[in-house]
């Protein structure tokens, strides 16, 4: 399902509000600029894992998410591993 006019309009709302926040470091500030140039493609809204659509919900939520709430979990509990040392 791809996203409505008016709610990719609340987004983009959304996402330059808070690109004008005072305190975002630069990862946060180019994360934001990556969410609004993804807005105007077909891509944004579809998850860049799986490529399921992401719930406007979550979107409201998040607006710089780029994976469903499936892959992000996933990623959560993947990055929350401990890594083996490939060093030794």
């Amino acid at each position: 399902m791809a996203l409505t006019r008016p709610q990719k309009i609340e987004i983009e709302q959304q996402l330059r509000r808070l690109g004008r926040a005072r305190n975002l470091d630069a990862a946060m500030r180019d994360t934001i600029c990556r969410a609004l140039e993804f807005l105007h493609d077909e891509d944004y809204g579809h998850c860049l894992e799986c490529g399921a659509d992401i719930s406007f919900e979550r979107l409201r939520e998040q607006p710089t998410a780029l994976r469903c709430a499936r892959c992000q979990n996933l990623a959560a509990r993947n990055s929350a591993r401990p890594q083996p040392d490939l060093t030794a």
